[in-house]
């Protein structure tokens, strides 16, 4: 008698396999964890090499801070395009991004800190801000507060150091309101954003910042700085600036007059290892280019038109610029410089004469 059922295929059981091989697959990667990524554990992480070139601090954008607007920043390149006709916009692009940086971590500041941290615009150069920056204490000692003013940036494209002390300063002064109460502070991040923006020492103009404060020599941002100057009286002045003199080996002080030896106390915060050294001959003081120097890390120069001769002359006690070697390590060369910075303000208010 013949079977009711149809003969059964003989590829039949090889297909029924595949599709249950199928269904057990698709079953298995239900909720399954997605891939780990990282390193082994207990693995050691891969080095990896920073690129060649000049080493500069800070060079990345903290997290939440906000950038210049690009209408701006486009604005002012037409300025400084028109000032340097020669200049590339990939050229000036690395230098840019370095003002805006500054630029943002100054705002940051001024947000997060509100009440410590207070900012206004000096003016503007080649369509760029210059800021000020004032600190403000909660809770401000009685008495005399010495009024101190510390500027960065003269020279900013050669000798970033000045800027970036003077930003990391306010970074850590934002969150010490002892040092705010103590003290009435106006910094000056960077004097010379389109020096910043080309990499040179001068500005868009071809001007040396730091040989126009006299007659017939000004500049656009010194006579800022002058016009801010005649409204305010200063007990003590910083400009800070980076050396690359082959004989400048070390930090220094120039003096803006006679301080009655209160540099050689702030030099005591440094290693002596750290300090410019420059031997003289025959007894003589040592030269270091326009540099005189009568002892370790201390020194005068007669060049004329400076800030800190100007500042000086209108009567500051104490006016310094500092210098910091640039062919020194750049977050060693920023670190020197605020230790400096924070020396200073000790030894003037303890040890000064008022």
């Amino acid at each position: 008698m013949p079977s009711p059922w149809p003969p059964r295929s003989p590829c039949l059981p090889l297909a029924c396999l595949l599709a249950c091989l199928l269904f057990v697959l698709q079953t298995a990667n239900v909720g399954a964890a997605p891939p780990v990524r990282g390193r082994v554990l207990g693995s050691k992480p891969v080095s990896r090499a920073k690129p060649a070139g000049k080493e500069h601090p800070r060079q990345r954008l903290p997290r939440g801070t906000r950038r210049l607007s690009s209408r701006a920043a486009a604005k002012s390149l037409q300025q400084i395009r028109k000032a340097q006709p020669t200049r590339s916009l990939a050229e000036l692009r690395p230098g840019l991004t370095r003002y805006r940086s500054i630029a943002a971590r100054i705002d940051q500041l001024a947000s997060v800190h509100s009440s410590a941290v207070k900012t206004s615009q000096l003016g503007d150069a080649f369509g760029l801000r210059i800021a000020k920056v004032e600190l403000v204490g909660s809770k401000p000692v009685p008495g005399k507060r010495l009024r101190v003013l510390i500027i960065g940036g003269v020279h900013a494209g050669t000798e970033v150091v000045g800027t970036e002390a003077a930003t990391r300063f306010v970074e850590m002064a934002a969150k010490n309101p002892s040092l705010r109460n103590q003290f009435d502070i106006t910094v000056i991040p960077m004097l010379n954003p389109s020096g910043m923006v080309l990499g040179t020492r001068k500005n868009a103009g071809g001007e040396d910042i730091n040989r126009s404060f006299q007659a017939g020599a000004w500049t656009h941002e010194s006579r800022l700085l002058r016009d801010f100057a005649q409204r305010e009286t200063f007990d003590l002045v910083i400009d800070m600036h980076g050396a690359g003199n082959e004989r400048t080996n070390g930090f220094f002080i120039l003096r803006g007059g006679n301080d009655g030896g209160m540099s050689n106390r702030v030099l005591s915060s440094m290693k002596t290892s750290s300090l410019n050294d420059v031997a003289g001959a025959g007894g003589k003081p040592a030269q270091a280019g326009p540099y005189r120097f009568d002892r370790l890390g201390s020194a005068t120069s007669e060049t004329a038109g400076t800030l800190k001769a100007f500042f000086a002359s209108r009567g500051a006690r104490y006016s310094y610029t500092f210098e910091a070697p640039t062919r020194m390590n750049g977050e060693a060369q920023v670190r020197g410089m605020v230790k400096l910075l924070r020396s200073t303000l000790h030894n003037v208010r303890k040890h000064g004469d008022w």
